[in-house]
């Protein structure tokens, strides 16, 4: 028996002897097994130490030495994604500081939610444990999706269930043979047909864990459908597929183009912006598509950027309607040398012919990964 501080009281603590407060009322028994609740009513009460057994009970043991490697797998979990969200690779509503953190501190509340779920905290140290990338890669798709839902107008309920779906959406690629997810070459019909049912495979995974809503499990199914028809697994069309399996679809598609993979080099951001021009009623809901475009900010103010004539230039504004053609002043002439006058850049006004054409032809590369569900 030793005395100890209620506030070192952990859970299956058993009480050596019974707790009784001044007037003589017993709180607790002695043997008592303590639990969360317990601890908490003793805090509460001003209860500042008590005594308990030297010796757990072997089942009690057995219970602690379960959850120390949980716990553990949960506070590096969230260690991860909390590290993601404040590095993060774009830029989190660069224009708004209050939503920003606003934002950030919903994210942080859901993502503590949905460590309290055992299952989840597995999946998810799994994908951590055999591929690292991947689960950054949800991590991305997660944060990007619930911008575009905050901005979409999405309540508390709706933002949970968004970021719960965006999450794990990808899940199912535990599934999938490492072989294929590393693979540098052309899949085969067979490898492309395990990889595109990663989709189904993570709706089921996270339908039998209690606690994901529906909506959140059909982001893991639907999330490369396409509003033309040309996705899968189903081929569904237009407002078939739901609001949150678009959202996490766009998001999905924008960070696989800007990655690197075995199979190619990263898309320039700036490249995969554009094809995103000539995706809306397309590949996704054109309101969807143009609150996404809105919030990704390539070239932030002083951003140093060569233009496509060879001059030097520096990003001094935006249009918000085309953050990804910003205007500034030019500074270095192709040669290096200074500019003798002051010369500013608008691309906002600069899109030509050109441009267009390389539009079709990012498009035209990316159709033919994505009907191969690379991307």
């Amino acid at each position: 028996m030793i005395k100890v501080s209620v506030h070192q009281l952990r859970e299956g603590d058993k009480l050596a002897e019974s707790i009784v407060t001044h007037n003589g009322t017993v709180m607790l028994s002695g043997g008592t097994i303590l639990t969360k609740h317990y601890i908490k009513r003793l805090i509460e009460r001003g209860i500042s130490d008590v005594y308990v057994d030297c010796e757990p009970e072997p089942e009690a043991s057995m219970k602690e030495a379960r959850i120390k490697p949980l716990r553990h797998r949960k506070e590096n979990i969230i260690n991860v994604i909390i590290h993601k969200l404040e590095h993060p690779s774009i830029s989190i509503f660069p224009f708004h500081a209050r939503k920003e953190s606003a934002f950030k501190r919903i994210y942080r509340k859901t993502m503590l939610d949905i460590s309290h779920e055992p299952m989840v905290v597995e999946l998810l140290n799994q994908l951590h444990e055999s591929e690292p990338s991947l689960l950054e890669h949800c991590v991305n798709v997660s944060i990007l999706s619930g911008m575009i839902g905050t901005e979409y107008g999405f309540d508390n309920a709706g933002m949970l269930e968004l970021l719960i779906g965006s999450l794990l959406y990808d899940i199912g690629m535990l599934k999938v043979p490492a072989s294929i997810l590393r693979s540098d070459k052309h899949l085969t019909g067979k490898q492309r047909e395990l990889l595109t049912h990663h989709t189904v495979d993570g709706y089921h995974m996270l339908r039998n864990i209690n606690g994901v809503p529906e909506r959140s499990a059909l982001c893991a199914l639907l999330h490369h459908e396409k509003f033309d028809g040309s996705g899968y697994p189903y081929r569904l069309t237009g407002k078939d597929i739901p609001c949150y399996a678009q959202i996490v679809g766009i998001a999905d598609l924008y960070d696989a183009l800007i990655s690197p993979k075995p199979y190619r080099s990263p898309y320039k951001a700036v490249d995969a912006i554009e094809l995103f021009y000539a995706a809306g009623n397309h590949y996704f809901r054109a309101d969807l598509v143009n609150i996404f475009l809105k919030l990704i900010n390539v070239y932030p103010v002083t951003h140093v950027i060569r233009l496509s004539n060879g001059q030097t230039g520096i990003v001094k504004s935006y249009s918000p309607s085309i953050v990804h053609r910003p205007a500034g002043g030019i500074c270095r002439e192709e040669d290096r040398s200074s500019i003798a006058s002051s010369l500013d850049f608008d691309l906002a006004q600069t899109r030509n012919d050109t441009d267009l054409h390389e539009d079709r032809r990012i498009e035209s590369k990316l159709t033919a990964k994505e009907h191969l569900g690379r991307d």
